[in-house]
């Protein structure tokens, strides 16, 4: 049987562009997934809808589909932005008087509550960052024989000067970016847009792993960056529509090329255009492992 033509805008080309799955008639799709710290509110929910709702249209169309999202639970700064604050996880554990599995084994359960309230669909994996570490830890050292990152007293930074396309993706370039806009810049740094692939424990953290720099914790943007999940080797980060990550593009390819993957962005605004909710900064997508377009 055909199938019908699937052609989904893309944000690399700025154009719609014809959906070719790697495999006929099957498209896995990875879609970001809950930071499991608290509840999920109402514009999360809207986020998590939209994968749901592509499944949906391609099975109806005739595809099958597979679905990858990850739950993050180590590593989600309170200001992620500029890639600094406090974990998000250890300040739930700490509010709440709970160890951090305990915070995310009942949040991600509360999700999943939650997304089943709303007839959203589970995904057939939900892969937690702490249950990949080894597998960022070699990412991290491939980047830093590569010459792609650095490290300095135990923290691993990804140098942003040894991707020539960063940016491409979100358009916005190295020379764009405004040091210490709201803040002073890590002064560690190679240069300001610089970000953290592994983060030096310091004393007294709750949540630290052994590496060859020291113990340590991963920094958001490599987690599940290229795990590998039910034998397929999936692209494990996606780029939100209001801020586009050109660190998850850089980090899954240190050689420079932009990834061949069709990628998916919505935004996070009501009908009058505020958004959904206060901490509803950044807007999320779907990455689809549809192969060459």
């Amino acid at each position: 049987m055909k199938l019908s033509q699937v052609r989904l805008y893309s944000t690399l080309s700025r154009t719609k562009e014809e959906v070719q799955p790697l495999q006929e008639g099957v498209v896995r799709i990875y879609s970001c997934g809950p930071t499991v710290y608290r509840y999920v509110h109402v514009g999360n929910l809207r986020t998590f809808m939209l994968p749901d709702i592509l499944r949906r249209s391609l099975e109806y169309l005739g595809y099958k589909t597979e679905q990858v999202m990850n739950v993050t639970d180590v590593g989600h700064l309170t200001d992620d932005t500029f890639d600094r604050g406090e974990d998000k996880m250890l300040v739930a554990a700490r509010l709440e008087n709970k160890s951090t599995e305990d915070i995310a084994a009942y949040y991600t359960g509360a999700f999943l509550d939650d997304i089943g309230k709303l007839n959203i669909r589970p995904a057939e994996h939900y892969p937690h960052a702490t249950r990949y570490i080894g597998q960022m830890l070699e990412l991290i050292e491939k980047l830093i024989d590569a010459g792609n990152a650095y490290e300095i007293e135990g923290t691993v930074y990804y140098d942003i000067a040894s991707f020539p396309a960063y940016g491409r993706l979100s358009r916005n370039s190295a020379a764009k970016l405004m040091a210490g806009h709201r803040g002073e810049p890590d002064p560690l740094k190679r240069h300001p847009g610089d970000f953290t692939l592994w983060r030096a424990a310091g004393q007294n953290r709750l949540q630290t792993w052994p590496s060859q720099w020291g113990p340590g914790y991963p920094g958001w943007h490599i987690e599940l960056a290229d795990g590998e999940i039910g034998g397929q080797l999936l692209p494990h980060h996606r780029a939100g529509g209001a801020r586009v990550r050109p660190a998850r593009v850089s980090v899954s390819r240190p050689a420079g090329e932009v990834p061949d993957l069709a990628q998916l962005q919505h935004g996070r605004r009501g009908r009058g255009g505020p958004r959904l909710a206060a901490a509803a900064r950044s807007s999320r997508g779907v990455v689809l492992a549809a192969g060459r377009r």
